[in-house]
């Protein structure tokens, strides 16, 4: 830390001499100056051992170098060795480096974040000055680092952390500061009494040097993901149009970030980018999924996360840890290395709990009504196979005990809501602490309980319609807790779908239903007689002449003849009838015991 904290002063500084001085450029030095420059080096470390006569000749030469030079060079360009733009993006890998080289929960790594903010720093300085001498290909790589290290912030976080950053930048190290500066007693009225004020905090603290300052992350954002958009090369605009719709997706905005993820097709060619761009690409449709969660877009959640959430493969696919490896199979090291250096740093990772909680909960609301509807259709598709899996494994337990992980809990409230038990699978959902992590939890519980309540009173309408002849509103509105426009709403769109067979009575208020759909012992009794049906089909198509059975042979093959062509076999595998294998012959390495010796027959003998 202390060597990368003296590279970043001494780039400061580069730039702040340059920025005062407009007219002077950095140049690459050629490979003449640099051997001329080394030659020189070692003159001088050779110093002590020339005479005063041999140093007449060595500063003659040198001088006729510098007029060549100054001849054939602009004086306003400055060669030196190595990119200004190069030696950031060094500092940014380091940076990150050492990030996974600490302790996580350490004060170290606490320390270590504070240095984002001077890399940041650095780079938008070198950013300006690139800019200014036109090198916008430079200029772009510089925004997509600055852009990396700010897209995944929020704004109660990024606020915070440039106000620090200033603050640091106008008095030094807080630490150095005087602890009666940051008191609270410095808001006070009356800070002339210095027996209830300490002198140091009368005049208020230094936070007020940074308030007037002020600091718009989306539009900083926007104003770097374009320059990339325009100047970037085809890798560094797919980062930056990833990190726009991170941007937007953690501030809430979805339909921004869905219509810009939409318009660039970036999910049909995601495949040929490198594997760092794919984990942004992932991390990128997870934080789009849970945007659309607290949107209320259980489709749309549901779409954006399934594909990550399926496999129980999140954590490697999100490069928040390596992924698991059964022992019987050799680990290769290089691979793992590289997984290792694509790791996230601990303080950008998605929280995995929350992630499977969305996905689960997305997955129920749309599943249990789904298997409601299809129940008197054995042949209808899954909307969310994985969810469906870890359903029936949960009915099959002889004893369920309470819930005790997020998994449970969702299972839980999904059983109850299957049984139209709104109530309990709310109070398992909502009581989820998980909720807390949020940074607006009371809105996203108000819109799960009123996501709850709707999808029971259709789950309740397609499992027990067929059993009523007519059901009132009012009863409905008590029953799930809704008012009378949100149930007349559901019910009426599920006619228009078709998912219903019902009518409204409007004099009444009630739902009249109409005897379409059978019950669920004549469902039960239809999914039995087809599948005595395909049995019997597959029995005489087994059995039935020119017709292959289950293991691809013919009757005739199976039997020896009994039925087949041979007509005189004796039974399975006769000599005379069908056709016999070929058995190999008998090798060096295997000798037969006893009466297992046979005689070797040609491939295939036809009776």
């Amino acid at each position: 830390r202390p060597l990368w904290n003296a590279c970043c002063k001494d780039l400061q500084e580069v730039v702040r001499l340059l920025n005062g001085n407009p007219d002077l450029r950095l140049g690459q030095m050629s490979a003449e100056e640099m051997g001329a420059m080394l030659a020189i080096i070692r003159e001088q470390t050779s110093k002590g051992k020339t005479t005063a006569k041999d140093k007449e000749p060595i500063k003659e030469e040198e001088e006729k170098e510098e007029k060549q030079d100054t001849e054939t060079r602009d004086p306003n360009i400055i060669g030196v060795v190595g990119d200004l733009a190069v030696f950031v993006q060094r500092l940014g890998i380091e940076y990150e480096k050492s990030l996974r080289h600490i302790d996580n929960h350490s004060q170290e790594y606490i320390r270590r974040l504070a240095d984002e903010g001077k890399l940041v720093n650095v780079a938008n300085d070198v950013f300006s000055y690139l800019q200014r001498i036109s090198d916008t290909a430079g200029a772009a790589k510089q925004a997509i680092l600055i852009v990396e290290h700010i897209y995944y912030k929020h704004d109660s976080i990024a606020l915070p952390v440039h106000q620090a950053q200033a603050i640091t930048n106008k008095f030094g190290d807080r630490t150095l500061l005087h602890p009666s500066c940051w008191a609270d007693a410095a808001v006070r009225e009356d800070n002339s009494n210095v027996e209830k004020v300490h002198p140091g905090a009368a005049l208020g603290g230094p936070s007020d040097a940074a308030e007037a300052e002020v600091y718009n992350a989306h539009s900083e954002m926007e104003a770097l993901c374009s320059f990339v958009y325009k100047y970037g090369n085809d890798d560094g605009k797919v980062r930056a149009m990833l990190c726009h719709i991170y941007h937007f997706a953690i501030h809430d905005e979805f339909y921004k970030a869905r219509d810009l993820l939409l318009m660039s097709r970036l999910q049909d060619t995601i495949h040929n980018t490198t594997i760092e761009t794919q984990i942004l690409f992932n991390r990128t449709m997870v934080q789009l999924g849970l945007c659309a969660f607290r949107a209320g877009l259980i489709q749309e959640c549901h779409n954006c996360l399934v594909e990550i959430c399926q496999q129980s493969r999140a954590k490697e696919l999100l490069a928040q840890g390596l992924a698991w490896r059964n022992s019987r199979f050799e680990r290769n090291p290089e691979k793992e290395k590289a997984e290792r250096r694509r790791l996230v740093p601990y303080h950008m990772h998605i929280n995995l709990e929350l992630l499977e909680c969305c996905h689960l909960i997305s997955a129920m609301l749309l599943e249990i009504p789904h298997q409601a509807k299809a129940e008197f259709d054995s042949g209808s598709h899954m909307i969310s196979k994985s969810f469906r899996r870890l359903l029936d494994n949960y009915s099959r337990q002889v004893f369920t005990g309470p819930p005790e992980n997020t998994r449970d809990h969702v299972l839980a409230a999904a059983i109850a809501m299957k049984e139209g038990d709104w109530q309990k699978a709310s109070d398992l959902l909502l009581g989820l602490a998980i909720w807390n992590l949020l940074a607006n939890p009371s809105d996203v519980k108000e819109m799960l309980l009123r996501k709850v309540k709707e999808e029971s009173l259709r789950t309740f309408m397609l499992t027990y319609g067929s059993h009523y002849n007519s059901m009132k509103q009012s009863q409905l509105c008590e029953l799930f807790g809704l008012d009378n426009n949100q149930v007349h709403a559901i019910v009426s769109k599920m006619m228009i779908g078709e998912e219903l067979q019902a009518s409204w009575d409007q004099p009444t208020a009630s739902i009249v239903l109409h005897k379409v759909e059978p019950t669920h012992l004549q469902a039960l009794a239809l999914q039995f007689s087809d599948k005595i049906a395909q049995m019997v089909e597959n029995n005489e198509r087994s059995l039935g002449g020119g017709f292959e059975g289950f293991d691809g042979r013919r009757r005739g093959e199976r039997d020896g003849g009994r039925s087949g062509r041979g007509g005189r076999g004796r039974g399975r595998g006769g000599r005379r009838g069908g056709f016999q294998r070929y058995r190999p012959r008998n090798t060096a390495g295997y000798r037969p015991r006893g009466n297992q010796a046979y005689r070797p027959r040609r491939q295939y003998v036809k009776a």
